[in-house]
């Protein structure tokens, strides 16, 4: 019986010579991933091994690129036998609650004059709801964000705006690919490793 793969630990797979290297190798393996869950969906025809190793792979490129932080590792370590689907559960909740928040700031960059108080608050909640998941990506830019909202620098914020947003659906539209890829390896016999603590 093969030892089930650790979900959330990125590989020592052969070490590049640069960060820059590395980034790439990362993303031509994604890319691979990708496509060949692509393939095999359509075939219809995977194993639960080759399932794993798709996951693991999605799962290292989202923390080597910093899509995702070890908060998300620590999300993991919650997800247990008792509770199977918890993850998956934060996940949607965080995306409902992003979908509103983004309406808000984009309501709220309309008006005039922007009541820059009203945007940092809800800059703040997102940064506070991505930090909890672990999306690095998405809390940095909302740093930034909301130091536009302490120069009450409108352009900067309506900037940001359009940044988180474009880092939110990217990191949305991976998280979803890896929440079909454990459907699909719990659907073909197969159980999801827990990471432990």
């Amino acid at each position: 019986m093969a030892e089930p793969k650790v979900v959330g630990k990125v590989s020592d797979a052969a070490a590049p010579a640069s960060a820059v290297q590395a980034v790439e190798q990362v993303k031509v393996r994604e890319a691979e991933a990708e496509v060949k869950v692509k393939e095999e969906e359509e075939e219809g025809e995977c194993s639960v091994d080759e399932l794993l190793d798709q996951h693991q792979e999605l799962l290292d490129g989202m923390l080597s690129e910093g899509y995702l932080d070890d908060q998300f590792s620590q999300l993991q370590m919650l997800q247990d036998e008792s509770s199977p689907d918890f993850v998956e559960e934060v996940v949607t909740l965080f995306f409902d609650d992003t979908e509103k928040l983004l309406e808000n700031l984009t309501e709220s960059l309309k008006t005039d004059p922007v009541d820059f108080k009203v945007v940092d608050g809800h800059v703040h909640q997102f940064k506070g709801s991505s930090s909890s998941i672990g999306a690095q990506r998405v809390k940095n830019v909302c740093v930034a964000f909301r130091h536009c909202c302490d120069a009450e620098d409108k352009k900067g914020c309506v900037d940001h705006l359009a940044k988180v947003k474009e880092e939110f659906n990217d990191v949305r539209s991976k998280l979803r690919k890896m929440l079909e890829l454990e459907k699909r390896i719990m659907a073909a016999g197969g159980v999801l490793p827990f990471v432990e603590c």
